[in-house]
């Protein structure tokens, strides 16, 4: 299974970060091997990658970007 998300370079290091420093970023690292794909200078692809036969629930990327938008994103890019 794989799940890609394609955005600015700034927006990719802050999702890195949520990966790195928040609980859910972390479970997300266990369960995917998580790569950038450099698009060109200025955007990037994050790739999760996964083995696991039962997919990832929707809604489990999408309390994500919450999280990410409330707590990682500065306020003028909510």
């Amino acid at each position: 299974m794989e799940h890609r998300y394609t955005a600015g370079n700034e927006r990719i290091e802050k999702i890195q970060e949520a990966l790195n420093t928040c609980i859910m970023g972390s479970g997300f690292s266990t369960v995917f091997d998580i790569t950038v794909e450099k698009v060109d200078k200025d955007r990037s692809t994050l790739v999760f990658k996964s083995d696991r036969e039962k997919p990832i629930n929707p809604m489990e990327f999408f309390d994500f970007g919450i999280i990410v938008g409330r707590d990682y994103l500065p306020k003028i890019e909510r």
